[in-house]
């Protein structure tokens, strides 16, 4: 209870020592937010960053006082990024991160080709700490209503610290070499995006993949699907859907509306066809496409109309697919799971992993789960006797169970750290029903994507905003930073915490010698997690210095 209490009041007063709140309020007052309008309004708050090391340093205090604070901002975590999401609204969102020396080197070691990514967004880069990196700038996205089929090399920039560069929705970088950690302070303008982000390959620079280019799309094309499947023409939520800012969601939300009542979407269809930004969606909007009208249930299409209507702007910790429908007052929550099938739109928009499918995975929770609509997913199943220790490549002794589909009215129990399963798309658009256990302690337990051919940890699922502050608190947190780190990495609970505090105090130090010098001391502790982790670290710590001794980043 102190632990929430501490957390709760944190969460009410951290920004008001900020520029935060202010420009909350003056993106709110634009009148047609477009990208140039919405960058004026962030890169002020951006050029004077000062406000973010006593943002760190409130949090670096409040982490000292409590081990089981965690801070009450949306964690940050890549295959080479950690960090804490400082803003996130409509119009932008402001995100402080640290790119780790060695998760770059190994991110650029092992993904062999790799891929460029475009998120289809413009955005503002402040540069704390520059880490001697070398960048190279890259054009792609989309062009003329399409994704352009290669992206292409226009540049080479070296980051300095206090540069503040602004990118447009067209242009991504790379990190081709790196000294040390890079600290940034990194805003997203959504106004203006493009329909869909763009993966490029990064060997034949070919358009490898697009997918939606902000959760809220995914979660509006989900909420419409969910009213669709169940046959709801409430007019208001179709309304408010079919003015998304993102055009492929407009489109997607008229097709769903036509097909339940022609008659009441017939004039903002009419509207659509005449005044629609996107060219497409006008052509579109001439030849209505109708649909088959699905089965109706009243109380979930309840819930995804209120949804709509009322703006929800936050998908949640589970993502668009995902619609909670109640917490109890006691340890647990039910929820709804929406399973797009393999044709669907918001599937093909949103790409397979946005909804876990083909990815071996087991739940650090128990949970029943009941088909509640459409023929259900299909499960490849396997059970393990004993939790892992968690390191990444761990072996695992993984017994197959075989294939089955969640039909209608059947129901599983799934184990915590017990049963594994790789979800395939169903036949057609299903909802299940979960009943989840909610202890509280889940954002501490380890969840784990498998490896199921090798029998092995292929990775750790999820992540707490604490673990986005430890690589902040180790570069911008000063001497009290420091204190944090080292007293966390002897007695914080979670194993994967006191690691993770001994890697930023690592990554932080003076020099290589130095960064060897606490990952030996860690390798020889009386903690198996932590050992192992700094042993593992400090193998691979030859390849990480070949790649960030080499300027031209080529060494990997």
């Amino acid at each position: 209870m102190a632990t929430r209490a501490a957390t709760a009041a944190f969460a009410a007063h951290w920004r008001e020592a900020t520029p935060l709140d202010g420009l909350a309020h003056a993106l709110d007052r634009l009148d047609r937010p477009g990208a140039d309008a919405v960058a004026a309004l962030v890169r002020p708050v951006l050029a004077d960053a000062a406000w973010v090391r006593a943002v760190v340093a409130a949090l670096v205090d409040a982490a000292a006082r409590d081990p089981w604070f965690d801070p009450p901002l949306a964690p940050v975590r890549s295959a080479v990024q950690a960090g804490l999401t400082l803003h996130a609204g409509r119009h932008a969102a402001i995100v402080l991160g640290v790119g780790a020396l060695d998760r770059l080197a190994a991110h650029k070691r092992r993904a062999g080709g790799g891929s460029i990514g475009f998120s289809g967004c413009a955005t503002l880069i402040r540069v704390l700490d520059g880490g001697g990196a070398t960048l190279s700038l890259w054009r792609g996205g989309w062009r003329d209503g399409r994704p352009i089929e290669r992206c292409a090399p226009i540049g080479r920039q070296l980051l300095h610290d206090g540069d503040l560069l602004a990118l447009d929705a067209g242009t991504s970088f790379l990190v081709d070499h790196a000294q040390r950690d890079i600290v940034l302070l990194h805003a997203t303008i959504f106004a203006g995006a493009a329909p869909t982000s763009c993966e490029y390959d990064r060997e034949t620079l070919a358009l490898r993949a697009t997918g939606a280019a902000s959760e809220q799309a995914s979660r509006t094309q989900m909420l419409t699907s969910l009213l669709g499947a169940l046959g709801r023409d409430d007019t208001a939520a179709f309304d408010a859907a079919s003015r998304s800012p993102v055009a492929h969601v407009r489109w997607h939300a008229m097709r769903e509306w036509l097909a339940l009542d022609t008659d009441a979407a017939a004039a903002r269809l009419a509207g659509m066809a005449v005044d629609d930004p996107d060219p497409e969606v006008r052509a579109l909007a001439a030849a209505p496409i109708l649909a088959a009208l699905s089965a109706n249930s009243r109380f979930l299409g309840d819930i995804a109309v209120e949804a709509l209507v009322c703006g929800d702007d936050a998908p949640g910790v589970y993502g668009p697919p995902v619609v909670m429908l109640r917490q109890g007052a006691g340890n647990w929550f039910l929820r709804a799971n929406l399973w797009p099938a393999e044709e669907d739109a918001v599937l093909r928009a949103s790409g397979r992993r946005a909804f876990f499918y083909d990815l071996p995975h087991d739940h650090n929770f128990s949970f029943f789960t009941i088909g509640h609509h459409g023929p259900g997913y299909e499960s490849d199943y396997w059970e393990i006797d004993e939790p892992p220790l968690g390191l990444p490549g761990e072996a695992v002794a993984l017994r197959s169970i075989g294939r089955r589909r969640l039909g209608p009215g059947e129901m599983l129990l799934y184990r915590a750290h017990r049963d594994i399963h790789a979800q395939r798309p169903p036949a057609a658009f299903s909802v299940t029903l979960n009943l989840v256990e909610a202890s509280g302690r889940e954002p501490w337990r380890d969840q784990y994507r498998f490896d199921t051919e090798r029998g092995r940890i292929a990775g750790l699922l999820n992540v707490t905003a604490i673990e986005g502050l430890l690589p902040l608190a180790a570069h911008l947190g000063g001497g009290e930073g420091a204190d944090l780190l080292h007293h966390l990495a002897l007695r914080h609970p979670v194993a994967r915490l006191r690691f993770g505090a001994v890697r930023a105090l690592a990554a932080a130090a003076d020099g290589p010698d130095a960064r060897r010098a606490i990952l030996e001391t860690a390798a020889r502790r009386d903690d198996r997690y932590v050992s192992a982790s700094a042993a593992r670290a400090l193998a691979d710590e030859p390849a990480d210095r070949r790649w960030a001794d080499n300027p031209l980043g080529s060494g990997a």
